[in-house]
């Protein structure tokens, strides 16, 4: 392989990566920022206004808890090899 065929490889490989990155990036952003509303709508429709749920009593901790939930939903997970049939 000739160092300018492999110079190409190389940055088709980088860029293919960082198109990876930003669209996984983009959906866990995504994934957050809807957790994090959600969170909030809770708080606000079905809260608790005694004080007395340590979750929904207050809005921060109910839109920190949205937020992660979206962020783990929203995580990319290892796709399952195909497999032919067979069993081992």
């Amino acid at each position: 392989m000739n160092p300018a065929t492999n110079t190409l490889h190389l940055i088709k490989k980088k860029k293919k990566k960082m198109n990876f990155i930003k669209t996984n990036m983009a959906r866990l952003l995504l994934g957050m920022s809807t957790g994090a509303v959600l969170g909030y709508a809770y708080y606000y429709f079905i809260g608790c206004q005694t004080g007395s749920c340590p979750l929904t009593s207050n809005p921060i901790i109910s839109t920190v808890y949205g937020a992660v939930a979206g962020l783990i939903i929203s995580m990319p997970s290892k796709k399952q090899e195909a497999t032919d049939g067979k069993d081992s």
